[in-house]
């Protein structure tokens, strides 16, 4: 039986869901789903160790947020505290930097070291032989140096992701292309919450 380790960047994942057309839904289910795919690829069972979350905290400044966006806040800071007490979750934030608003009144923010946790966790599981596997779902080519780390540490690196919209990118081709295999999410995978 292989060990498991599920790294989503949440940043990711809730865009690209968004996109195409999956807003709420059972991250539970949607790891369980993953699993089984995963493990029916390789042929083994598979024990899931942990799956990580990694976010940034919604901007919270009322200060500096509008009604609708104090609402959101709340509501995406809720999300990830029941995400935290999921069992075998945990939540794994950086920082949000408030960068101020665009010519339509929109905020504008952007997270923070949301990528070095991401990495330092995937050389740490690596080096410690945490995990046999690790599936990474991400979009976010910065990660590749600790993809090869953890492969030549020989941890098989899996990258989970919607189909690209451009196939043809360089950087998500890099990313690809870093992974020891690929798995691209179907509409059954998710369970939208009633």
């Amino acid at each position: 039986m292989g060990k498991l380790i599920v790294m989503i960047d949440g940043n990711y994942l809730r865009m690209a869901a968004k996109r195409h057309g999956i807003e709420y839904f059972d991250h539970r289910f949607f790891v369980n789903k993953l699993k089984e795919k995963l493990s029916e690829m390789l042929g083994t069972s598979l024990r899931l160790l942990r799956t990580y979350y990694y976010d940034a905290p919604p901007f919270s400044d009322e200060s500096k947020l509008k009604p609708k966006e104090i609402e959101f806040a709340r509501r995406r800071q809720a999300f990830l505290d029941r995400l935290n007490q999921l069992d075998l979750f945990e939540v794994r934030l950086g920082r949000i930097q408030y960068k101020g608003r665009d010519e339509k009144g929109n905020l504008i923010t952007a997270q923070k070291g949301v990528d070095v946790k991401m990495a330092v966790d995937i050389i740490e599981f690596a080096e410690h032989k945490t995990a046999d596997y690790i599936l990474l779902i991400t979009s976010d080519s910065d990660l590749v140096p600790a993809i090869r780390v953890a492969k030549n540490k020989g941890v098989n690196v899996i990258l989970g992701m919607f189909p690209p919209k451009h196939k043809h990118s360089k950087l998500v081709k890099e990313l690809s292309d870093s992974a020891d295999m690929r798995i691209l999410f179907d509409d059954d995978m998710f369970s939208k919450y009633k």
